[in-house]
């Protein structure tokens, strides 16, 4: 009953997550097409990314609250749900597969160097942040803090920055296609859902995150057939497009993955890192020259 009820909260909350990183595309899209320094750097999913790992950081210590943690499916809404769907795994690695083909290996490494650092560099500033807001109120014996505990303006300033994020994705969103961007709001909650799902089994994997990295791996692989095959080969392409953006894209995370790096040991971590990044560019790179 409780995993039914939690899916019910990261379904909803992916429906979130999705248009705000479809309006944060839109602007990395206009900063892409301006002839800028950054275009050989940034990918599609850049600025989606490094603010959903922010804001991942921000709430990681408010979640730890007595609030939260007796609702268990709320916080695992706004975590897996709206911060989860919000970046994306697939995309990101794609364009870095496609600069490797078109035998762009400078700029390939360089975005994926620079999109790795960035989204651990605003996660941990989120992360100081939320820190710095939150940990002066827990007790000595580091009990869960109550909510109520906490003094109203700072979490009125959180509330604020996710009131003003989706805000802004809804007035940008707008310029999108209305039948692809309805279509993808209702195939992005489904891939956030068995995202979720499969992610329950991580707890058996402590020091290697089985399942975040098979869902990032597979949506990853998902997303470079259903891009040649129905984007680049038919006229389906609000279908596509759809599928790339809902489904591919709520599927694999990249805050969920970052927020799992920062946990493991030292060791672990680079394994899980390059475990993640080289298996799917072994292989995606290979299907992209294939098909």
């Amino acid at each position: 009953m409780e995993v039914a009820e939690t899916v019910v909260y990261v379904y909803l909350g992916a429906h979130l997550g999705l248009v705000i990183r479809i309006a944060l595309d839109y602007v990395t899209e206009l900063l892409y097409n301006k002839e800028t320094i950054i275009v050989g750097v940034i990918y599609h999913s850049f600025l989606a990314n490094i603010i959903g790992c922010f804001l991942m950081g921000l709430i990681s210590n408010m979640l730890k609250t007595r609030w939260f943690t007796q609702r268990k499916f709320l916080s695992t809404g706004v975590s897996t749900g709206v911060l989860g769907s919000v970046t994306t795994f697939s995309g990101w690695n794609f364009d870095i597969a496609y600069k490797f083909l078109e035998l762009e290996p400078v700029s390939a490494i360089t975005s994926l160097v620079i999109g790795y650092s960035t989204c651990v560099i605003f996660y941990n500033g989120g992360k100081a942040l939320s820190a710095a807001i939150f940990n002066p109120y827990k007790s000595q014996n580091d009990e869960e803090l109550p909510l109520e505990t906490i003094h109203c303006m700072p979490l009125a300033l959180i509330l604020s920055i996710i009131a003003v994020c989706v805000t802004v994705a809804m007035i940008i969103s707008s310029f999108y296609i209305e039948n692809t961007f309805i279509l993808a709001l209702v195939l992005g909650p489904a891939g956030a859902s068995i995202r979720y799902l499969v992610g329950t089994q991580n707890q058996y994997y402590p020091k290697f995150p089985v399942f975040t990295f098979a869902v990032n791996f597979g949506g990853t692989i998902l997303y470079a057939i259903i891009h040649v095959l129905l984007l680049e080969r038919s006229s389906e392409e609000d279908i596509a497009t759809a599928i790339l953006i809902g489904f591919c894209g709520c599927l694999t995370t990249v805050s969920t993955w970052i927020s799992e790096i920062d946990k493991l040991e030292p060791k672990a971590a680079t394994v899980y890192v390059g475990a993640s990044v080289l298996a799917t560019q072994l292989l995606i790179v290979p299907i992209l020259f294939l098909l």
